[in-house]
């Protein structure tokens, strides 16, 4: 379990948003690292790995991006030697000024304009959404439990989709406004969290297109995909009635 809202809502004074990546496997953990390292530095903005014990404890085979060389690695340093603290001689000076409050509200403007371009940084996976009538929509491990039971429902005969946030600050709201709403009848929000958290997203992505149900889990206790299952079944065959 992890705290959402602390990590996408509540980090400070209410002027600054970070990135959040949500990863779902250990390859992802791999990958979203290297991600969100190279983010920070473009924007110089702090960058979360939103994982939980469960992701934390798994063993999965991974393959490592290929080392940089010493010759980017120079590079990049270079670039970042007006204001990164990388290891200066002891004759070479970096300083980083408080700043103080004067000039923060400027600051926050242009941090707000550059929020605004984060769009292109969304990273989303949508599996089986094209004639779903029912998606779920589940990040981390709550991700990875939530496409098995895709798997599970498709096999019995149920249109079920899922969308799974790769970074859940910024939010792939483009993914709930490419849904066919005529076929869509529901949505359904599955996360290790009561009460709900990541349904606030939800519920401001979907627009009050269709209904948004939850299937929740919280206190210790691991989602199961025939939780899922079960109330995937119990939202189509009440839909269907």
């Amino acid at each position: 379990q992890s705290d959402y809202w602390q990590a996408t809502k509540a980090l400070g004074h209410g002027d600054f948003q970070i990135l959040v990546f949500a990863p779902s496997t250990v390859q992802e953990m791999v990958d979203l690292v290297s991600d969100a390292f190279d983010k920070a530095d473009e924007y110089r903005m702090p960058a979360m790995i939103l994982a939980d014990g469960m992701l934390g404890q798994m063993m999965e085979p991974v393959e490592l991006p290929e080392m940089r060389s010493d010759e980017e690695i120079k590079r990049l340093k270079d670039e970042l030697s007006d204001w990164a603290l990388v290891g200066h001689s002891a004759d070479k000076k970096a300083l980083i000024l408080p700043g103080g409050w004067a000039g923060q509200e400027d600051r926050c403007k242009r941090n707000a304009a550059m929020y605004d371009t984060w769009e292109k940084d969304v990273q989303v996976e949508e599996f089986m959404t094209e004639d779903a009538e029912l998606i779920l929509v589940a990040y981390g491990v709550c991700g990875r439990i939530s496409k098995s039971a895709v798997r599970i429902l498709r096999t019995q005969g149920y249109k079920v989709g899922l969308i799974r946030p790769k970074t859940v600050s910024p939010w792939p709201y483009a993914s709930f406004d490419k849904l066919d709403y005529s076929k869509v009848k529901a949505v359904l929000d599955v996360e290790m969290s009561i009460p709900a958290q990541l349904v606030l997203d939800v519920t401001l992505a979907v627009k009050d297109r269709c209904p948004i149900h939850t299937c929740l889990r919280s206190g210790g206790e691991i989602m199961r995909r025939d939780h899922v299952v079960a109330a995937a079944k119990a939202i189509l065959d009440k839909e269907g009635a």
